[in-house]
């Protein structure tokens, strides 16, 4: 995660639905904006876009929100990371939605909340404060949620591969190495069919933990694990290991199909209840569980 790289957004709107005036005005000045950035005339590029956003020219495309996007992501390429992280944070403040379509078969999700999350974690990482790297993490993973492509489950589980990697890797530089375990072994129990897309963090779990004194430990943890009901359809499993207590979040009730759809949830059947030697037996049947036999 140490080359963090924030593209800049050139996808125009070529079919828009529904076209006002504004959105053919903000067509003109979004591809004047883009040709002065061809040519490396930074400084016009970043007024013509400025003064779409400031006027919301647009606001009814994807012209505007690229052109908000866009701003902070130069600010960044010019090193100027005190007003890339200014604008970043205008981004989150704004009333952009994550889930708007742009009506590209190559991003149909604008994310751009999430992605100006992720962006300030890496202008913090730039100076070492993994402190806040982590946290921007952290809200790139909940409160901006990553929605990605619809339909495809590919997509999502690939992003939260890539969060959960980042957190792992940001943990061990923060000195907490048996925090890093845990974040990586409770996706991996919550990851159900979508085991194999967290491959490279469970090779990371299996490097951090000995696994000749782990296994009987972690054993121990979860043969002691409690389930507490939190409402209708919604559970928790809990142990503690090393310290640190595991939450488990159990779930008979899947998400709406118009959110995000990955979440770290165990999911169980529709109206079932928990069981805890069902759980118990589900965990050690995980991969990175059958990794600390061998």
């Amino acid at each position: 995660m140490k080359n963090i790289i924030i593209t800049i957004l050139i996808i125009l709107p070529f079919h828009l639905f529904g076209q006002t005036p504004d959105d053919t005005v903000g067509i003109k000045l979004f591809n004047r904006g883009l040709e002065f950035y061809k040519k490396g005339n930074l400084d016009s590029t970043l007024i013509i876009w400025t003064k779409i956003v400031d006027n919301k020219i647009g606001i009814h495309s994807d012209i505007y929100g690229n052109a908000f996007f866009n701003i902070p992501t130069i600010y960044w390429q010019i090193k100027n990371y005190d007003k890339a992280r200014d604008w970043y944070r205008k981004i989150l403040a704004s009333d952009l939605k994550d889930n708007d379509e742009t009506g590209s078969l190559m991003d149909p999700h604008t994310n751009y909340k999430h992605k100006a999350a992720v962006a300030l974690a890496g202008l913090y990482q730039l100076d070492s404060n993994y402190t806040e790297v982590l946290q921007w993490l952290e809200k790139a993973d909940t409160l901006y949620r990553y929605w990605g492509f619809e339909g495809s489950a590919s997509n999502v589980s690939k992003r939260q591969a890539y969060l959960l990697a980042w957190k792992a890797e940001v943990l061990q530089n923060l000195n907490k190495p048996e925090e890093a375990i845990r974040l990586i072994i409770t996706e991996l129990i919550c990851s159900d069919k979508l085991e194999n897309f967290f491959k490279a963090s469970e090779d990371v779990l299996i490097k951090l933990v000995d696994k000749t004194p782990f296994k009987p430990k972690f054993d121990n943890a979860i043969n002691q694990l409690e389930i507490k009901k939190l409402d209708n359809g919604n559970w928790v499993a809990s142990f503690s290991l090393d310290r640190l207590v595991y939450n488990i979040p159990i779930s008979n009730v899947y998400p709406d199909k118009n959110l995000p759809h990955y979440w770290t949830i165990y999911f169980i059947d529709k109206n079932s209840i928990p069981d805890k030697q069902n759980i118990i037996n589900y965990i050690q049947n995980r991969n990175f569980y059958k990794r600390l036999i061998k």
